[in-house]
């Protein structure tokens, strides 16, 4: 379990994870896409701001300015964090008409997966918001929400439908349509925010005008850095001589 002591700390490890997680993974040889390695990963950077928090909370005022000023600028201007990582790709023109295209296509069935599926889609947020008083209990009480809701729903669209039309084929159709439809939207929804993404940042960086901005956030980004990988260093080393205790 991800545990941060502090509340005030929680922005603070969400701008280190977007700012450094990637880093991090390369260093350990592990992938973002494998969700343990960045469980791994993202528990490492609480448990040391957990750390600092205890024993220099002064410089984690100071690292948290940092990169709140880091990350609100990036966002002013639509970009993340990750799109200055080494290995981020920038996209090309026919890549973006491309996928505007796929886009429009495939809008007819976002629409309808999602809007079959927004009543339940809605309720785990409601349930966990309502249920949780500590942040570090949301998601567990959201997915345990999420999964009994839509076992119930896509059994109750059965028997509406199969009610309705007298045919259980009919039935059968409109809930596997339902549930389909709702996998649908879910993939064009993250599709459609990583076509953002890219869309956002080559815009940005295409824009002459951004010139000296741009260089005035990598040098933002590389003073964070440095401080983040010097803490890293003083982390390891304390973490290490306790455990030889």
């Amino acid at each position: 379990m991800i545990h941060i002591k502090d509340s005030s700390l929680d922005e603070l490890a969400v701008n280190i994870e977007e700012i450094y997680r990637n880093t991090l993974l390369d260093e350990c040889k592990m992938t973002p896409e494998n969700l343990e390695h960045k469980f791994i990963i993202d528990k490492g950077i609480a448990d040391a701001v957990n750390h600092f928090y205890d024993n220099e909370p002064g410089r984690i005022k100071a690292l948290r300015d940092k990169t709140d000023s880091y990350i609100n600028r990036l966002r002013k201007h639509g970009l993340k964090a990750h799109q200055f990582d080494n290995n981020y790709m920038n996209a090309g023109v026919p890549f973006l008409i491309a996928r505007m295209i796929i886009f429009l296509i495939g809008l007819p069935v976002h629409l309808f997966g999602y809007i079959a599926n927004y009543l339940p889609g809605i309720i785990p947020g409601m349930v966990a918001g309502k249920v949780v008083k500590r942040v570090e209990f949301y998601s567990s009480v959201f997915f345990l929400s999420g999964l009994i809701t839509f076992l119930i729903y896509y059994p109750f669209i059965l028997l509406v439908t199969i009610l309705v039309f007298k045919s259980v084929l009919t039935g059968l159709a409109c809930s596997v349509a339902a549930a389909l439809g709702g996998f649908f939207s879910l993939y064009y929804i993250e599709q459609y925010n990583y076509f953002k993404d890219k869309w956002n940042y080559s815009a940005f960086m295409r824009n002459n005008k951004n010139k000296e901005l741009i260089l005035e956030l990598n040098e933002q980004r590389k003073e964070i850095i440095e401080e983040l990988e010097e803490a890293k260093e003083e982390y390891l080393e304390v973490k290490g001589t306790a455990l030889k205790k």
